[in-house]
């Protein structure tokens, strides 16, 4: 038995079913999000789930009312033109369905690529767009690996499109009667939308902040929703910390790094240390994967990196950020991106960047970036120019120097971890000494991908797949490490390795703020082996004046962190997640305890001290960032 239509010449009950609807809709793809990232989020009480379910009223309706705002507006106008019928067909169509269907398509893809960002969708994809790098491909597996999304959200549509024809608009026999009632209720339904658009009674438009009303911090991209941050990242495309200046009065912290060689008053730190350093960024590298940081693991994912970090000084190693894009710029410039687009994309960072590179080919070194992805994805090469690498070897580069074997390609990203690694061997034995070489890894990343003829370990086997990569690229850094100790420069070099950013946390201690950006951070000496375990906190931004000190570089620069060999027992991590601000440091009474400091909008985590340490950093990056040095 068919349901019968229920025709109406009510058009506010008509909107009001109409955007009810939508917003079923849109929950619906917000449970999806939930769902398809279940891991990474914790609700802690029942409390914090209804302020969830509230927050994507709030949100929810926010969004939808903006989006659909041409649609109510042409519909609530006293016009008879409106009950048209051909009228009614195109707004539907053009003002109602395909805005929604976009809507849905942005939350849907952004729940299945959350996980590898911890980001919603913002504006920052704009700026992907001139990166082609390969990304069509990428976007086919993307497509393939999440069709679920896709039948989920195609069913989705079908059963709303039904729904929605069986309410329809009857035209309206007489006018003139209504002209007064419509004018009034035009005005009072603006009145209404207008309210819910900006979230309510509050002095300011809903933001990213307000979202921390409802929930923790690390849950609050369960209450936004991905068209909402990108409309707001879009208005508001360069978010900077708010910042109080009263309460960062007293806090010691500047940007201004002096290096230890500035101070120091012997000769032989004054006449500098001209060793070779290879920097290695492994992609999506966790110490969750590693048995030298996580014991308790029954398979260690890199047995090559396990048995190198008992030759290794091991820091407590954190990336800045959950983006590739954003962290290789932190590890090149001690910047990290404390703002919705990362640093790199942004009009603050100069065309001459001084960074690392630039610092280190001043004092006779010969620097290049090794990065076996399409060159000119995310603007790596770039970034290189800018920061003063002398040379960028990409995968254009190993094309033409190779003789490129289908085997060698992933399909997706670029080359093989293996067979670039030992290209890279080469290359670098070629560079007159001292040199500085920094290789960025690609194969431990989705879509998953490993040549045929590597075997995965059984214990692996129907795990994560990520888990089966990490276990290749540490067979690659294997062979690499290798090729290298047969070099006449292994020696004379000091290897870092560390990770541009975590990859899918897989337990609950490896989802929460802190675990969030575990990376490893090993400093490995050939010419002296030792094996040092460091509780201090390592970030990216303290790479730069570290190897500025290890290299007794007279290297004075702007950096947001710290030198490791000025300060072996204090570190700090700073960071901008989705929406909040963290600061996390090592206690000054027992380094194995982090102090955890977040704020976002008027909530705040932690103590009164951290508050005032992280609100003058901030205003510290402020002034780095507007100086553009």
């Amino acid at each position: 038995m068919t349901m019968a239509k229920k025709r109406s010449v009510n058009i506010y009950s008509y909107l009001i079913v109409r955007l009810l609807l939508a917003f079923f809709a849109l929950f619906v793809s917000q449970v999806f999000f939930y769902l398809h990232n279940i891991r990474i989020f914790h609700l802690e009480n029942f409390a914090e789930v209804l302020g969830v379910l509230w927050g994507n009223v709030r949100f929810g309706f926010a969004t939808l009312v903006i989006v659909l705002s041409p649609y109510l507006l042409l519909n609530l106008l006293p016009l008879r033109i409106r009950w048209k019928g051909w009228f009614r067909k195109f707004t539907d169509v053009f003002l109602f369905w395909i805005p929604l269907m976009l809507v849905l398509v942005g939350n849907f893809a952004d729940g299945c690529y959350y996980q590898y960002t911890y980001r919603r969708l913002t504006s920052e994809i704009f700026s992907y767009m001139r990166f082609s790098g390969g990304m069509g491909e990428q976007a086919v597996h993307y497509i393939t690996d999440f069709w679920y999304a896709y039948a989920v959200f195609a069913v989705l549509m079908v059963l709303l499109i039904y729904r929605s024809s069986k309410y329809v608009l009857a035209n309206r026999s007489k006018y003139n009667r209504y002209l007064a009632n419509d004018i009034c209720g035009m005005v009072v339904s603006f009145a209404l939308l207008f309210f819910v658009a900006r979230g309510g009674a509050q002095p300011k438009w809903l933001s990213f902040e307000d979202a921390a009303d409802h929930c923790q911090p690390k849950n609050m991209p369960l209450v936004t929703n991905s068209i909402f941050t990108l409309l707001e990242s879009t208005n508001k495309p360069l978010l900077l910390p708010d910042t109080d200046f009263n309460m960062a009065a007293g806090v010691s912290f500047s940007t201004r790094f002096t290096p230890l060689v500035a101070t120091d008053s012997l000769s032989m730190v004054n006449s500098g240390c001209f060793c070779n350093v290879v920097l290695i960024v492994l992609e999506s590298f966790s110490q969750e994967y590693m048995g030298c940081y996580n014991t308790s693991l029954k398979y260690s994912c890199t047995p090559f990196l396990d048995s190198l970090s008992q030759y290794c000084t091991c820091y407590q190693g954190r990336s800045n950020s959950k983006k590739s894009i954003e962290s290789i710029a932190t590890i090149i410039s001690s910047r990290p991106t404390l703002m919705s687009l990362p640093y790199s994309m942004s009009g603050y960072c100069p065309d001459t960047l001084e960074a690392l590179p630039r610092i280190l080919g001043r004092n006779s070194y010969h620097t290049a970036f090794f990065h076996g992805c399409h060159n000119g994805s995310m603007g790596f090469d770039e970034l290189c120019a800018k920061a003063g690498f002398g040379r960028y070897v990409g995968f254009d580069e190993y094309v033409a120097d190779q003789s490129l074997q289908d085997s060698d390609y992933d399909h997706a990203w670029g080359i093989y971890d293996k067979p670039f690694l030992q290209y890279t061997a080469q290359v670098l034995s070629k560079i007159p000494e001292p040199f500085f070489g920094m290789i960025f890894t690609i194969s431990s990343h989705h879509p998953y991908s490993v040549p045929s003829d590597f075997e995965v370990p059984d214990a692996l086997k129907g795990q994560h797949p990520l888990l089966s990569v990490v276990s290749y690229t540490d067979r690659a850094l294997r062979d690499f490490f290798e090729i290298c100790s047969k070099q006449q420069w292994y020696n004379n070099t000091l290897f870092i390795i560390t990770g541009d950013h975590p990859g899918q946390g897989l337990s609950p201690r490896y989802n929460d703020y802190d675990g969030w950006y575990d990376v490893p951070m090993l400093f490995f000496e050939p010419w002296n082996p030792k094996h040092q375990v460091s509780e201090r906190i390592f970030q990216h931004a303290d790479l730069q004046p570290t190897i500025i000190d290890y290299l007794r570089i007279n290297g004075a620069c702007y950096c947001m962190g710290t030198s490791a060999i000025q300060s072996p027992n204090y570190g700090f991590q700073l960071l901008y997640g989705d929406g909040y601000y963290q600061l996390l440091e090592n206690d000054s009474q027992n380094p194995s305890v982090h102090n955890l400091t977040v704020r976002s909008g008027n909530l705040r985590i932690g103590s009164d001290a951290g508050q005032r340490k992280l609100e003058k950093m901030l205003i510290e990056y402020k002034k780095l960032l507007r100086t553009r040095r």
